[in-house]
């Protein structure tokens, strides 16, 4: 277990890092860039400009984790849990996200172009300024997502369900 260890600036590029304890630690700029991390505990970690680039992270727990700045492309994050996780500025482009919980995450300015949200429980969260060019969101959940100056150009929204008021007002918005 790692958990509450100091891992700022650590290089754990290609690890196996499968079910390891990160809990309240610190992984400032850590890079974990094609780490393997299914079932990662990163409940209330700090990963503020962390490095998660092409990493495979499935069912991981990024609950209420400090994800500023991160970058996590073209990563697989199927059915993993960010509830309650601060995302301003994150860069999921091309990340697969298929049924995970993104209740009531801040991903305020965020970059998920040509990511897979498919089926990813959004409810509450807060996409103010985000850019979602040709981003899945089919069968997502969005009950009071804010999407206030987002970009959803080209966005796949088929099967949603109680979609926000204002986003069905928002040019690009078509079920």
């Amino acid at each position: 277990s790692l958990r509450g260890a100091d891992l700022k600036w650590a290089y754990l590029t290609d690890c196996r890092l499968l079910e390891t304890d990160f809990s309240d630690a610190d992984l400032f700029h850590t890079n974990f860039e094609g780490a393997v991390m299914d079932r990662a505990i990163l409940h209330k970690a700090n990963l503020f400009g962390a490095f998660l680039n092409e990493a495979q992270a499935q069912e991981a727990d990024f609950s209420y984790a400090y994800l500023k700045d991160v970058s996590m492309e073209e990563s697989d994050l199927s059915g993993s849990r960010f509830d309650g996780a601060f995302m301003m500025r994150a860069v999921l482009i091309g990340s697969k996200l298929v049924g995970a919980n993104l209740r009531t995450t801040v991903l305020t300015g965020a970059a998920l172009e040509e990511a897979d949200l498919s089926q990813a429980d959004l409810s509450g969260s807060v996409l103010n300024g985000a850019t979602l060019l040709q981003t899945r969101l089919n069968q997502a959940k969005l009950t009071g997502t804010l999407f206030h100056n987002a970009n959803i150009q080209q966005s796949d929204f088929s099967g949603v369900t109680d979609p926000p008021e204002h986003l069905r007002l928002m040019p690009g918005f078509t079920v």
